[in-house]
């Protein structure tokens, strides 16, 4: 039995109702991706203006402004900027509010990409109370959760950025120790904690009481103590020979080449008491000899102490503990 034909106008209006019903869905589509686009656009610009609030400029009604209106605490911007990265971009009170204000309204430090830590030693200014700042912020972040690197030299860093605030730069270190930061990581000038800190014997005596490594980096502590110019105050005089000591105690190398990659003067490499001679520095010559230094070792070029004595005292001392006639210096 043949099957009837099918009405055109039927057909036709069965078409149209089709295209009417795709049409339909796909202005819904795009009315809801425009919508959805303007809410993006508007949540975008209130993370923008938060994050601009956090920076030194902005001021801390800003942020509750900011955060109130809807901004998120955990928005990342350019360059990889969050609020929290941009409230620890100074070093100054009202920095550390914002910070505060991030971590209540949920801000999370706890990722590396929040990046928060590290923050705080690549702040660009801080006002006179920042090694103060340094630290409460290094708590509060740390109390947050934050994850310490221990593939960073952050000790060394609070250490800089703590040098005018002696109580806070112990505190802080002390800090960062019990954290679980690595005081052996060398910072961009290949200086550990203990190269830093020299000046301040008991810090010396705290890291190396964390198992800091008296023997590392180019120059070594004990390489950079003999560097001491003979004319120091008294004061820090005796801080230098306090450090020489703690760190001979603590292990470090009286003899040993120095790296070539420092140069001090006409020196390519040297001894720790070959750079005391070449100074003229004759406490820290005494103290090198007393504990065993070898006045007759060479450094790479064959040169020894007595070849850089600039002062018949400094000579008279390297004879007493047994240096060899420079050469000419027979007659």
């Amino acid at each position: 039995m043949a099957t009837p034909a099918s009405d055109p106008d039927s057909v036709a209006q069965t078409t149209l109702r089709r295209q009417r019903f795709r049409l339909a869905i796909i202005c819904s589509v795009l009315s809801a991706l425009a919508i959805w686009q303007w809410f993006e656009r508007r949540q975008y610009e209130r993370d923008v203006t938060l994050l601009l609030a956090c920076g030194e400029t902005g001021h801390k009604q800003d942020v509750s402004s900011a955060l109130e209106a809807g901004g998120n605490p955990n928005f990342v911007g350019p360059d990889k900027w969050s609020p929290v990265r941009m409230a620890c971009s100074s070093l100054t009170w009202v920095q550390r509010e914002k910070l505060e204000l991030l971590l209540d309204a949920g801000a999370d430090v706890k990722s590396k990409r929040a990046r928060a830590l590290g923050s705080v030693f690549h702040s660009g200014w801080a006002d006179h109370h920042g090694g103060r700042v340094t630290y409460e912020m290094l708590e509060i972040l740390l109390d947050a959760g934050a994850p310490v690197d221990s593939r960073a030299a952050w000790i060394c860093k609070a250490i800089v950025q703590t040098n005018e605030n002696w109580v806070f730069q112990k505190k802080t270190v002390e800090l960062l120790l019990e954290a679980g930061a690595d005081p052996d990581q060398l910072d961009h000038n290949e200086e550990t904690a203990l190269s830093r800190a020299l000046h301040r014997p008991s810090l010396v005596e705290i890291l190396l009481e964390a198992d800091a490594d008296p023997n590392l980096g180019d120059f070594r502590p004990l390489g950079i103590l003999a560097t001491t110019h003979p004319e120091i105050d008294e004061g820090l005089l005796n801080n230098t020979l306090k450090s020489a000591k703690l760190l001979v105690e603590g292990g470090a190398e009286v003899d040993y080449v120095i790296n070539e990659g420092w140069h001090v003067g006409d020196l390519k490499t040297y001894t720790p008491v070959t750079l005391a001679s070449y100074h003229d520095s004759l406490p820290m010559a005494r103290f090198l000899l007393e504990h065993g230094a070898d006045p007759n070792m060479p450094n790479r070029e064959g040169a020894r102490a007595i070849d850089y004595a600039k002062s018949p005292e400094m000579r008279a001392l390297l004879t007493e503990f047994g240096a060899l006639d420079a050469p000419g210096d027979a007659d």
